[in-house]
């Protein structure tokens, strides 16, 4: 992806909108949610394994793009998964890869078996399947999950990244207990931005839960400093989760992230 030449950093600041816009379980997540024989078929067509990863894949026929979703802290789940499921399984133009850590880990692994390089590489092979590159691959995540989506946008060079209330740094992730376990290789992704050459195009929601607001703070520090491009979204929500986007939000988003792209 070239280089963005922007003289500033780029602000969207949007106030909270009414709740019924974000709404986070669609109709077809409702459907498929809880029907175990639906659940089981796009198991046994779709999930896939590389490097000891279990992952989920739909294809699509002729791709342009690749939307990779990294789910949170939830295990043995594939967030989002029913939102972009084609009951006639076809898929035009958008592949997308749904990755999972079962271990909830961060996806970063442990010393003695580090896996952030594993999962990039999924990432770079389901993108040659494609015949795609880094800048037509966008991430999305929220929490656990947006911290993966961000540090693996940042380290492949990716198109852009849509992340909600992801922890960031050290300092305000260890407010989360299961964090804890990790201090040892845990990434500082505000660090990450000031060195990295390239930083994605990003949408960054937080609101009032404290340790989401200081970890936005953090990474919008770095972000103004590598005068990068974000959309910020800033919400009166005081917990972690909820008041989650909706499908047609998340790919207006990302839609105009790739006109961004093809601009440059």
């Amino acid at each position: 992806m070239k280089k963005m030449m922007h003289s500033k950093i780029i602000l969207y600041i949007i106030s909270f909108w009414h709740q019924s816009a974000f709404a986070f379980i669609d109709i077809k997540e409702e459907d498929y949610k809880y029907d175990p024989v639906q659940i089981a078929y796009v198991k046994s067509i779709y999930e896939q394994s590389l490097y000891g990863i279990d992952f989920l894949f739909y294809p699509a026929k002729q791709p342009q793009r690749l939307y990779v979703l990294c789910n949170g802290a939830t295990i043995g789940k594939y967030t989002m998964w029913s939102w972009f499921w084609r009951d006639d399984e076809v898929w035009e133009d958008t592949a997308y890869l749904f990755l999972k850590d079962d271990a909830i880990r961060w996806y970063l692994g442990t010393q003695e078996e580090p896996l952030t390089d594993t999962y990039c590489a999924i990432i770079n092979t389901v993108m040659h399947w494609c015949g795609l590159t880094a800048n037509q691959v966008y991430t999305i995540g929220h929490s656990m999950g947006g911290y993966a989506a961000l540090h693996f946008a940042l380290k492949l060079g990716l198109a852009g990244a849509f992340v909600l209330r992801p922890q960031i740094d050290w300092q305000t992730a260890a407010q989360y207990f299961s964090v804890k376990k990790l201090q040892d290789i845990w990434v500082d992704l505000d660090m990450l931005v000031r060195t990295a050459t390239n930083i994605p195009l990003l949408y960054l929601q937080y609101g009032e839960f404290v340790p989401d607001k200081q970890a936005g703070l953090h990474l919008l520090a770095a972000l103004i400093e590598k005068k990068a491009f974000v959309i910020l979204e800033k919400t009166t929500n005081e917990e972690h989760t909820g008041y989650h986007p909706s499908k047609v939000y998340i790919e207006a988003t990302l839609a105009y992230m790739e006109k961004m792209n093809q601009l440059q």
